[in-house]
């Protein structure tokens, strides 16, 4: 076998594959599934409701802690802090119940 017929067959083998339905189906649904399974997730993350908690500290001994973890959570970014004020403000308030 030359080297001319190796290339000549290679030539034929790719253009044979890349010529096929399903090659041209995936070079161009892969890309679209990329960008949609980052995007997916960050929807759902911005569209979920914020969680909150509660937090019983009978003694006191947490609130200086907590109090730190979120000044320096909310002053990386400060606009969460506006969102959660804001939030607050217009969201209904439960009664805590007391639990003996």
């Amino acid at each position: 076998m030359t080297m001319i017929s190796i290339l000549l067959i290679a030539r034929h083998e790719f253009v044979k594959y890349v010529t096929r339905r399903g090659f041209l189906i995936s070079l161009f649904l892969m890309p679209a599934w990329f960008v949609f399974a980052g995007a997916v997730p960050r929807w759902i993350e911005r569209n979920a409701p914020p969680r909150s908690f509660i937090v019983v500290d009978r003694d006191g001994g947490f609130a200086s802690a907590i109090a730190e973890a979120v000044a320096a959570r909310t002053a990386a970014d400060p606009a969460r802090l506006t969102a959660l004020i804001r939030r607050r403000r217009t969201a209904p308030v439960a009664r805590a119940r007391r639990i003996p």
